[in-house]
């Protein structure tokens, strides 16, 4: 829905209702995962998780991508899975292998081939199943290590590191649930998260004292 129509005051009392069923039905989903009842894959390489609970941008490739550039001094095999918005294909795919083959983005989606253009020998998976992304990059590239581009709402990967991205002009706080806010998931669910801060301060490397750091439950 168009922002300025979204934030007429009267579409946002007409729209107020949606959000309340919408808010249930997160409610309900959380509380399912919370007590267990619906499954969480865990897999053996450790994960990292990076997302928001905003809908729309808030510098999460731009992370993803300044989190390899920190790792690959360390990690020869890493992995990136992300969901490739824009594709023409829907299933779980290769987007690159590490060995310089890169599919065109048409294919692969933008974000994807734009990471794998940047760095030629990691592997890029495209799956909008992050569970099933790395399902397959397990068997096909052993990773040393996995990460989650836009995955943080996504329950049913085990992350052994949630990085929470928020923007500091306009904050998830200050937001309602969708459709008539942003929120695409609700306010407490950040407490889930071991990294909290706002993008730019993140890409830069500080000031410190502006990110919360919690350690992992």
């Amino acid at each position: 829905m168009n922002y300025q129509v979204r934030n007429n005051p009267l579409v946002k009392i007409l729209l107020y209702p949606l959000s309340w069923l919408y808010g249930l039905v997160i409610m309900i989903r959380n509380t399912c995962y919370n007590r267990g009842w619906f499954r969480i894959h865990r897999f053996p390489a450790p994960v990292i998780a990076i997302g928001n609970l905003l809908a729309g941008g808030t510098g999460k490739s731009p992370l993803t991508m300044f989190l390899i550039e920190k790792l690959i001094k360390k990690y020869n095999k890493i992995t990136v899975i992300s969901r490739g918005y824009g594709r023409s294909s829907s299933e779980t795919l290769v987007v690159s292998d590490g060995a310089g083959n890169v599919v065109d983005a048409g294919i692969g989606g933008d974000e994807p081939v734009m990471i794998a253009n940047r760095f030629p020998h990691i592997s890029v998976v495209a799956s909008a199943s992050r569970a099933a992304g790395i399902a397959l990059a397990m068997e096909q590239f052993n990773p040393q290590i996995i990460l989650l581009d836009d995955a943080f709402q996504h329950r049913k990967i085990r992350a052994g590191l949630n990085i929470l991205l928020t923007v500091y002009g306009d904050l998830y706080t200050r937001d309602t649930l969708l459709p008539a806010g942003n929120l695409r998931d609700t306010k407490d669910q950040a407490a889930r998260a071991n990294i909290a801060g706002d993008r730019h301060i993140a890409l830069a490397g500080g000031p410190a004292r502006r990110v919360r750091v919690r350690q992992p439950a």
